[in-house]
């Protein structure tokens, strides 16, 4: 679509869609609401052996791992338990 088709995608109006898109609907479950979840096996700033997600980026040579924290939203209580383990 065109920049200025995008309004297009609120009404669920797509000009060749075989189907009408609905708007996104928020979930009711807001925690450990992810059905897949990647750890990476690192190290973390310290230099210790860590699970956990990436923080830094490739380009700028930082491969540090940290651990997700235990209010993390995204990750479900027991992968981080096993991220702490």
């Amino acid at each position: 679509l065109k920049p200025q088709d995008r309004s297009e995608y609120n009404t669920g109006e797509i000009i060749g869609c075989c189907c009408p898109i609905e708007k996104i609907k928020p979930s009711p479950v807001r925690q450990g609401y992810r059905n897949k979840c990647e750890f990476t096996l690192g190290l973390d700033k310290e230099k210790k052996i860590c699970t956990g997600f990436r923080m830094g980026r490739f380009r700028d040579l930082d491969v540090s791992v940290e651990k997700p924290s235990k209010d993390c939203m995204i990750v479900s209580n027991s992968m981080i338990e096993f991220a702490d383990a």
